[in-house]
């Protein structure tokens, strides 16, 4: 289970860092444990979502303006509550 400073800045944040925390377990378990998971998949069909999805930091001109990356480029993204 998370403590009770790291689930507080996850919480605030929206990230935290955890150098090593189960480190056996899957990606998907690890999310379910901390909350609920939004099954994009399902709720979108055929949108090629992965229910998992991955950030990885792009040129601006390699992506689309809705995308992180497309109004970030390959400086640092806001982790901020929504």
């Amino acid at each position: 289970m998370i403590d009770a400073e790291n689930r507080k800045r996850l919480s605030l944040d929206g990230y935290t860092f955890l150098q090593r925390w189960l480190p056996d377990c899957s990606t998907l378990d690890l999310a379910r444990s901390i909350g609920t998971v939004v099954d994009v998949p399902s709720l979108l069909p055929g949108s090629g979502i992965p229910i998992i999805q991955t950030l990885k930091p792009r040129h601006r001109s390699e992506s689309y303006q809705n995308q992180y990356s497309g109004t970030y480029g390959i400086n640092d993204f806001p982790f901020t509550r929504i």
